[in-house]
């Protein structure tokens, strides 16, 4: 790919300076996906693995055996083996898929296993983004807009049916009456 002019702050290009991006792809990705957004949290990152110049090993979610039944079977149809290819398994698969060299590693899911993830990684030098997930609470004070919070919180909460990692944590700080309040609003 062709390198691009990338922006830069007004005070460098006074002095001179420039910014040019360029793009070289990494090789072979590994992107490993998530049981609760196995579409999404899967796919985006492997397509832009793709858009890159990277080729791809997706690792699907043993949890979800339908949808990564349908992607085995999808992903051969439409792609390249030598470009992408399709994978399922447990644990144990996971870890010796884990030895082999990657040259990137994408991985969404829990931090604990995105530790071993790190580990893994480290043994071959590869570099990782790990997207690791957990919850958030929710700060409520005086100031806020109630009906605004309600509609917010509920959406957090419900969200992904809660699976998904920003959604919110089961403590939620606030006084008491704002507590009430807001538990009256988010029923509406």
């Amino acid at each position: 790919m062709k390198p691009v002019e990338a922006p830069v702050p007004r005070a460098l290009t006074a002095t001179g300076h420039s910014g040019i991006i360029y793009r070289d792809p990494y090789g072979v990705v590994l992107v490993i996906g998530p049981f609760n957004g196995p579409l999404l949290l899967l796919l985006r990152p492997a397509i832009a693995a793709l858009a890159a110049g990277n080729c791809c090993v997706l690792k699907l979610s043993e949890a979800i055996k339908a949808t990564s039944s349908l992607l085995i079977d999808l992903i051969p149809k439409y792609f390249d083996p030598d470009a992408v290819t399709a994978m399922a398994g447990h644990r144990e698969q996971t870890t010796e898929l884990l030895k082999l060299p990657f040259d990137f590693i994408f991985f969404t899911g829990s931090t604990s296993t995105g530790k071993v993830i790190a580990r893994a990684a480290a043994e071959n030098l590869t570099p990782i983004l790990l997207e690791l997930g957990g919850q958030n609470p929710a700060i409520v004070d005086a100031t806020a807009n109630l009906p605004d919070a309600a509609k917010k919180i509920v959406w957090g909460k419900m969200a992904w049916g809660g699976q998904w990692c920003t959604s919110l944590a089961t403590p939620m700080y606030m006084n008491r009456w704002l507590k009430n309040s807001l538990r009256k609003r988010s029923r509406r």
